[in-house]
């Protein structure tokens, strides 16, 4: 061979299928790396969802509640429900169908009603619709509704309401499904005081 020929030589084939291997194994812990990172990814938003919806319930609910906080406003007794559920045949679970409220009235309720006057029950209704199965969680502050205000919920699967008179708590618990397991409920415990 000549020395024009020698440094004119091309890739004999034990070096290219040792390159081929070579980038087929860095390929490889690309797309590994890749796939777990977007696992990740997915998790990370459907907690942040669920963090975000209960934010949202919160927020709802405490500015329900200090609204009416002052001594004009008689806080009722959370009434037991009856538990209801329905098959929902699209996910394979049951749900719980059962509406759950709490109830502020006004202090001259009775005195309302022997003016001629209807007032309003102002309510934190937690209710499941029995044909689409949505679950809303609505503040009612007005009988006609244009102040109502209410969260559609994704992720929350039941909302109970218990409050204790004598010390003018409200507790409230949320019950939702864990991101990762499906089959594993979680709770959330919101709890708030009266200033009056």
């Amino acid at each position: 061979m000549t020395e024009k020929n020698a440094r004119n030589r091309g890739f004999t084939l034990a070096e290219m299928i040792i390159t081929l291997a070579v980038m087929g194994i860095v390929l490889a812990l690309v797309a590994g790396f890749s796939a777990t990172a977007s696992k990740a990814t997915k998790q990370r938003t459907a907690e942040a969802d669920v963090i975000g919806e209960i934010e949202s319930v919160d927020e709802l609910i405490t500015k329900w509640f200090y609204t009416f906080d002052s001594t004009d406003y008689k806080f009722l007794e959370v009434e037991n429900r009856t538990q209801e559920y329905k098959y929902d045949f699209l996910n394979g679970t049951v749900v719980n169908v059962s509406p759950s409220e709490f109830t502020i009235q006004n202090k001259r309720f009775n005195e309302m009603i022997a003016g001629g006057i209807v007032p309003t029950n102002y309510q934190l209704v937690y209710n499941v619709d029995r044909d689409s199965l949505e679950k809303v969680i609505t503040a009612v502050y007005s009988a006609n509704g244009e102040r109502n205000k209410s969260v559609t919920l994704r992720h929350i699967t039941n909302i109970d309401f218990d409050y204790d008179d004598g010390l003018g708590l409200l507790k409230c618990v949320y019950t939702y499904n864990d991101v990762e397991n499906e089959n594993l409920i979680r709770t959330y415990t919101l709890v708030l005081s009266r200033h009056t």
